[in-house]
């Protein structure tokens, strides 16, 4: 079994010593991101938010069990006045589909100028074992539940789901 990093092989041996290097790897891989010199394409939509960080909460890596539950902290700004915002996480598999979406617990109202922080978790319980990136996406409602883009951030992050061996298989 071998391990890559970076397109290199760094390990060829044992497979419980792979996944041992292959883990402590990916522990190393980033919980903070921060997306304030990100270059928005806005084509037909107007920037009103800037989303400018995201954080995984109470986890130490980007490899999550499947089943796990994983808490974001999201981190914007206000451009201008905005009204009944709505934060939106989407999953992405590596083939481009789209699998899965969170949106944050509550309805959003800022002025120009405002900070504002939301914490979302996203249910992992439905992915299967692989790699996915996420869309990031702060959108604006109007009372017929219409939606408008006001920031967006492709390929915010990526992360890998894995399965637990069962108890009852052997190895």
């Amino acid at each position: 079994c071998i391990v890559l990093s970076e397109g290199k092989i760094i390990y060829d041996g044992e497979v419980d010593k792979a996944i041992s290097i292959y883990m402590q790897n990916m522990s190393e891989s980033r919980l903070n991101y921060d997306y304030r010199d990100y270059v928005r394409n806005c084509g037909s939509w107007e920037q009103k938010i800037s989303i400018d960080s995201l954080e995984i909460l109470e986890h130490e890596s980007t490899v999550f069990e499947s089943g796990e539950a994983v808490k974001f902290k999201i981190g914007a700004r206000s451009l201008m006045d905005v009204e009944n915002m709505k934060l939106r996480l989407q999953v992405v598999c590596m083939d481009g589909v789209t699998v899965g979406t969170a949106f944050s617990d509550r309805e959003i109202s800022v002025k120009k100028g405002e900070s504002l922080s939301a914490v979302m978790e996203l249910d992992l319980g439905v992915l299967a074992q692989g790699n996915y990136t996420c869309v990031l996406a702060a959108c604006e409602y109007n009372s017929v539940g219409e939606t408008r883009r006001i920031d967006y951030i492709e390929d915010a992050l990526r992360f890998e789901v894995y399965n637990m061996p069962s108890p009852y298989t052997s190895r």
